[in-house]
Parts: structure tokens; C-alpha cells; sequence
């Protein structure tokens, strides 16, 4: 039976013709098959909080075909946004968009297959597999905080992180074979961490430095490590830094021992005057591997690759101008 809630949250305090402080806390646990909720929070002020469980509070309860959509939008200075997403079992997705003005936070954190009992074995079992879960993450502020968490436990689940702000983080990790991982960070101060634990997964990460000179030094960061006994993984790092402040790309691609098959690409492009440091391993019994660098660098940028194989076959590819 699917049951359909949707908890809305719009209301503007008025006084004195000016608007007051607004705070919106939504709690909902929903325990059975193939449910659906919809959150949709805008506060005026101080902060807007989401906790929504499917298959409640993680006790191993069925909630599989379930799906959640949360929409929160904070236009007070310095508000904060939060939302809280927990699923368990198969075949469930959930979808947050955030918005927030000048000064704000936003804070998203999805876990999805999360049964009772939860080890290495849950990826094997396949509990929790064929989840989907999608960030986006928007401000057109200059000092804005934006964090995205998401853990997947089971197989062929995706994730879509799209965040745009001058400090985004993102951290994903997934347990289960033939996942796929695509993380979008514009604006500045980009950093993105991906683990995957299992074979046959994909990971594109996708960031861009484009704030002008005087905000601070802008980064781009990421880390994708796709562990031990993987096979058949792909992992696309693009990197860009522009401007005339000093701006530096950073990526580190691990993939680790006994792996096969597997692609590393990292494309870095950077301005002013930063630098672009890659690093690619293979690492040991690793075989028929590929690994691919382009660094490209405005007259005073450093470029610096290393990229570490060991094992046959493997081939590797540098290109630095």
C-alpha cells in the first residue's frame, strides 16, 4: 500500500512590517513498503531542520520502494538548513535541493540500505541495492557553507551531487558493485571525497574555481579511493581554476590491491599563479590498468604528476604543458 504525506512549511512572521525569525523542524517516520513524502520548508530567518526515516530508525524494518522529496529554502543571514534522510532495504531514492542566501549553511546527509546489522557482508547480500539519491545544493552568496554526506550499502545504487558555493564538501561512500558516483562543485573552495568498495563502479567528479581575486585562495581537492579486490573501476577527475588569485588542483586516485582493468583519468587546468598536483596508484598485483594525467598551466603555475603502478600490463599516460 503506498501512502503519500507531504509536511509543507511556508509561512512568513510579519510584524511591524518587517519579517521576524523564522525556525521549521520537521520529524517523519514512515515503517512498511513503497512510501512516498514530500518536505518543502522556507524560513525567514534563523533555520530550517528535515529528519525523515523510511523503514523507521534504522531497526531492519522492509522500505524498499519508498522516496522522498525535501526542498528546503533559507533567506535569512547566517541560516542554517539541514536535512536528515535514512532508508532501509531496496529500490529507493531521494531527492534534496537547498537553497540558501549570503552567510548560510547547508548540510545534507543521506544513508540509504542502512538494515540492522549492517558489515561488509551487506553489499554481498545485496540489501540495500538499486538506491538513488541526488543533492543540489545553491547559493549566491560569498561566504556560504554547503556539506553533502550520502553512504549507500548495496549494489548498482547512483548518486548525483551538484553544489554551488564558495565552500563545498562532499563525502560519498558505497559498498556494493556496479555503482556510480557524479559530484558537481562551482564557485570555490571545492572538496570531494569517494570510496567505493566494490567492483565494476564508476566515479565522475567535476570541479570549478571561478571566484574573482580578494575571496580568498580557491581550491579544488578531491580524493577517490576504490578499494581493495576492485575490478572494472572508472574514476574521471576534471579540475579548473581560473583567475588571478592564487588557485591550486589537487586529486588523489588509489586504486588498490589486486584491482584489474581499471581507467584513472585527472584533467587539471589552473591560472594565476597555484598549482596542479595529481596523483594516480595502482597499486600492487594491479594488472592491465590505464592511467591518464593532463596538466595545462598559465606562465607561472607548477604542474606536478606522479603516478605509481605496480603490477603487468598497466599502461600510463602524462601530458604537461
Amino acid at each position: 500500500m503506498k501512502k503519500v504525506l507531504l509536511i509543507s512549511v511556508s509561512a512568513l512572521a510579519l510584524s511591524a512590517g518587517a519579517a521576524l525569525a523564522q525556525t521549521n523542524t520537521s520529524t517523519l517516520s514512515q515503517s512498511g513498503l513503497s512510501n512516498a513524502a514530500t518536505i518543502e520548508q522556507k524560513s525567514v530567518g534563523t533555520s530550517n531542520t528535515s529528519t525523515v526515516y523510511q523503514g523507521v530508525n534504522g531497526n531492519g524494518d522492509l522500505a524498499s520502494g519508498s522516496g522522498v522529496n525535501v526542498t528546503q529554502i533559507g533567506n535569512g543571514v547566517a541560516s542554517v538548513t539541514s536535512s536528515y534522510i535514512q532508508q532501509n532495504d531496496t529500490g529507493n531514492y531521494a531527492t534534496v535541493g537547498q537553497t540558501a542566501s549570503a552567510g548560510g549553511t547547508q548540510i545534507s546527509q543521506i544513508t540509504q540500505g542502512a538494515a540492522k546489522g549492517v558489515d561488509s557482508g551487506l553489499a554481498q547480500s545485496g540489501v540495500g541495492s538499486n538506491n538513488y539519491a541526488s543533492v543540489t545544493q545553491t547559493t549566491g552568496g560569498t561566504s556560504d557553507n554547503q556539506q553533502s554526506y550520502i553512504t549507500q550499502n548495496g549494489q548498482a545504487s547512483s548518486v548525483v551531487i551538484a553544489q554551488t558555493g564558495p565552500a563545498d564538501y562532499s563525502s560519498v561512500t558505497q559498498a556494493g558493485a556496479s555503482s556510480w558516483v557524479n559530484v558537481s562543485q562551482d564557485k570555490a573552495n571545492n572538496t570531494s571525497t569517494v570510496i567505493q568498495n566494490a567492483d565494476s563502479s564508476g566515479v565522475s567528479v567535476t570541479q570549478t574555481s571561478t571566484e574573482a581575486a580578494g575571496t580568498g585562495q580557491n581550491a579544488n581537492w578531491s580524493q577517490v579511493t576504490q578499494n581493495a579486490g576492485g575490478s572494472g573501476n572508472s574514476v574521471v577527475v576534471s579540475q579548473t581554476a581560473n583567475g588571478t588569485a592564487a588557485y591550486s588542483n589537487t586529486s588523489h586516485v588509489l586504486q588498490d590491491a589486486g584491482s584489474t582493468g581499471n581507467y584513472a583519468g585527472i584533467a587539471q587546468t589552473a591560472g594565476g599563479t597555484g598549482t596542479n598536483w595529481s596523483s594516480i596508484t595502482q597499486d600492487i598485483g594491479a594488472s592491465t590498468n590505464y592511467a591518464n594525467v593532463i596538466q595545462t598551466a598559465a606562465t607561472g603555475v607548477t604542474n606536478s604528476s606522479t603516478v605509481f603502478q605496480i603490477g603487468t600490463s598497466n599502461y600510463a599516460s602524462v601530458t604537461q604543458h
